[in-house]
């Protein structure tokens, strides 16, 4: 198993980062472990630095989950590297999983709907819609072709991603993928299920800035 660095962008994540870190560490024992905390008004910093062998950034006005991210690949060490929601959405297993695929890869990402209906992805019905007429623009407008751009689990080489990102919300997910097949790297959709019980701090409005970023980033690109 090739070395990574993870990152894991937090906003008032202290009732899970623990428990995210120790999920990680188990599965992953040679991971560098790069904890953003993204304007956390919480105890989620300290819990964190104190876990061992943990990095923690910290800043103190929300850069938006992107810009969390982009801070927190600049401190990877790694060839290999992403990022994992502190949520607990998603298995750590699966995320070893989806390392390995490295190796016939450049860049490999989750995915709720890969080979999946409807309603056999555990989420509420309202926002299971506004994900899939979201993925179809994302679709439409950078020809992706991915089932789902937005789960908050990606691995991929260091050497096929971009210089600078323009985005720091969450359709950063959006412009990551569209560069790193920009720059020649192949992306692979890895099927995996959502925890139930899990939670996300995408709230329904944050769906309108998303499409006008969305349609900001496609001007850009």
């Amino acid at each position: 198993m090739p070395k990574v660095s993870l990152v894991i962008p937090a906003y008032n994540a202290e009732t899970t980062i623990a428990h995210r870190i120790a999920e990680l560490r188990e599965e992953l024992k040679n991971a560098e472990i790069i904890v953003v905390c993204n304007g956390c008004t919480d105890d989620t910093a300290n819990l964190a630095r104190n876990l061992k062998g943990v990095k923690v950034l910290e800043f103190p006005e929300k850069l938006g989950k992107g810009g969390a991210v982009a801070e927190g690949l600049k401190s990877a060490s790694h060839e290999y590297a992403g990022f994992i929601d502190a949520d607990m959405s998603f298995a750590a297993q699966d995320l070893k999983k989806m390392i390995a695929k490295l190796s016939v890869c450049d860049c490999v990402i989750a995915s709720k709907w890969k080979e999946t209906g409807f309603n056999n992805v555990k989420e509420g019905a309202k926002r299971k819609l506004y994900g899939r007429i979201w993925n179809f623009m994302v679709n439409l407008l950078f020809g992706l072709g991915v089932s789902d751009s937005q789960a908050g689990m990606k691995i991929f080489k260091k050497s096929f991603l971009p210089v600078n990102f323009v985005t720091k919300g969450f359709e950063f997910d959006v412009e990551l993928l569209y560069k790193i097949r920009k720059n020649g790297g192949k992306i692979l959709e890895y099927g995996v299920a959502v925890r139930k019980g899990a939670k996300t701090t995408m709230r329904r409005s944050d769906m309108a800035t998303m499409f006008f970023n969305l349609i900001k980033l496609k001007a850009l690109c």
